[in-house]
C-alpha cells in the first residue's frame, strides 16, 4: 500500500512536521511519499526519512477569489500519476484544496486533515463554499483537535465522517537526563537564572514582540532564549534594546535539539495569536515544562489553566507578565504544573496515537478504492 501526504511547502513548520511524523510512522504499513505543492527551502530542512517530492515551479497566479494555484494542482497530479497511491493525506486547509481539485472523482481516495480552525473570511460566502466543496471530496476528514471536529459538523454543516486523529511525537523526543546541565553549560546560563523558553518562528503572527513587551515586567533574574528564525529577528533585537532587555534575550537561531533547548529551560512562554493545536506544547510536555499561554485556538486542550500551565487573554501583555511572574516566585507551582504536563505527555506519543490514524487510513480505503488495489 502506498500514501502520498500533501504539504504547502518544505519548512519547519507545525502542519510540515506533523506530516512528515505520520509519514514515517506508517511507513511499514504504508509505503510514503511527501508532496511540497510550492517550491520552498530545501527539502532536506524537513529531516523526512521519507521521500519528498518538492514543487519546481513558483505558485504563479494564485487566483485571487480561490487561492489554488493551477500550477500546484499540475504538479501534484502528475505525482499522483507516478507514484500511484492507494490513499492521499492531505494536511491543512491549503493542501486539502488542491488535493480536491487534483482527485477531483475521488480516486486515489484522499483524507483531509483539518489542524486548525477556519479564518472568519472563510466562514461565508465563497470561500465557505470552496472549503465545503473540497471537504465534500474527501473520503474522510482528519480532526487533530476536537474543536475542529466540531466546527465541521456546526459551522460546516458536513456529512463527512469526522474522526479524531491525535498529534503526536517520537518518544525519543524525550530530553535525556544529560540535556539540561548540557544546554545551560553552553550558553552559559548562571544556577540562579531562570529561563524562559519561547520556540517559535519569528513572524508576525507568533506575536514574539509581546513576549519580549512581558519580559520587560518580570523580575531581573529571568531570561529569555528564543529559538527561532524569521524576518522580525532585526526588528526584534532593537525592540529588546529598546525595552532595556537586550542582555536577558538570548536570540539562538534555528534549532535542530529543540529537547535540549526544553530541558534547560523553566517554562515555555507562547505568544501566537493564531494557533490550532500548536506541536511545541507536545514537546514541552514531553520535558516536563510548565507553559504560560495565550488562550486561543485549540491551547487550552493540551495546556488547562491551573493544571499544565497558566492561560492568559489572547494579547494580554500585563496577564502574561503577571502568569510569567507567578511561575517565577512559586516554584513549587512551576514543578507542579510542569509534573502534569508530564504524566499527559504519555498520551502525546506514537504508541499512542498510532492506532486512531490506521483506523482513519483503514476507513479511507474502504470508502473509496483504487481500481489497482486487491486486498487479496
Amino acid at each position: 500500500m502506498r500514501a502520498l501526504y500533501v504539504i504547502t511547502r518544505a519548512q519547519r513548520r507545525g502542519a510540515e512536521i506533523d506530516a512528515t511524523l505520520l509519514a514515517e510512522a506508517m511507513a511499514p504499513e504504508f509505503e510514503p511519499l511527501l508532496v511540497t505543492l510550492h517550491p520552498g527551502e530545501d527539502p532536506a530542512v524537513l529531516g523526512a526519512r521519507v521521500p519528498v517530492r518538492a514543487g519546481t515551479s513558483p505558485p504563479g497566479l494564485v487566483r485571487r477569489m480561490t487561492g489554488i494555484s493551477p500550477a500546484a494542482v499540475r504538479h501534484l497530479r502528475s505525482q499522483i500519476a507516478a507514484f500511484r497511491p492507494d490513499l492521499i493525506v492531505a494536511y491543512g486547509g491549503e493542501a486539502t484544496l488542491h488535493a480536491a481539485r487534483a482527485a477531483p472523482s475521488g480516486w486515489p481516495p484522499f483524507l483531509a486533515v483539518r489542524i486548525t480552525l477556519l479564518p472568519e473570511r472563510a466562514k461565508r460566502g465563497l470561500r465557505r463554499w470552496l472549503v465545503r466543496r473540497s471537504l465534500r471530496r474527501a473520503a474522510a476528514i482528519c480532526a487533530v483537535d476536537p474543536s475542529l471536529s466540531e466546527e465541521v459538523r456546526r459551522d460546516l454543516n458536513l456529512d463527512r465522517p469526522v474522526l479524531d486523529t491525535p498529534q503526536f511525537r517520537p518518544s525519543s523526543d524525550r530530553p535525556t537526563p544529560g540535556d539540561r546541565a548540557s544546554f545551560r553549560e553552553e550558553i552559559g546560563a548562571g544556577d540562579d537564572t531562570l529561563l524562559a523558553a519561547f520556540v517559535a518562528r519569528l513572524v508576525p503572527e507568533k506575536a514574539p514582540d509581546l513576549a519580549l513587551e512581558a519580559l520587560a515586567r518580570v523580575p531581573q533574574r529571568v531570561e529569555l532564549v528564543v529559538a527561532g528564525a524569521g524576518p522580525l529577528e532585526g526588528a526584534l533585537r532593537e525592540r529588546a534594546q529598546g525595552l532595556g532587555v537586550a542582555g536577558r534575550v538570548r536570540f539562538l537561531g534555528e534549532r535542530s535539539d529543540v529537547a535540549r533547548v526544553l530541558a534547560g529551560s523553566d517554562f515555555l512562554v507562547l505568544t501566537g495569536l493564531q494557533e490550532g493545536r500548536p506541536g511545541i506544547l507536545l514537546e514541552a510536555a514531553l520535558a516536563g515544562l510548565a507553559a504560560v499561554c495565550f488562550d486561543v485556538g485549540g491551547v487550552s486542550t493540551l495546556v488547562r489553566d491551573g493544571l499544565e500551565g497558566l492561560l492568559v487573554p489572547p494579547g494580554d501583555v500585563g496577564g502574561l507578565a503577571a502568569a510569567m511572574t507567578r511561575l517565577v516566585e512559586d516554584p513549587d507551582l512551576r514543578e507542579r504544573l510542569g509534573r502534569a504536563a508530564g504524566d499527559r505527555s504519555e498520551g502525546y506519543v506514537a504508541a499512542a496515537a498510532l492506532p486512531a490514524w490506521r483506523d482513519a487510513f483503514w476507513a479511507a480505503l474502504g470508502i473509496g478504492r483504487p481500481q489497482w488495489w486487491n486486498p487479496a
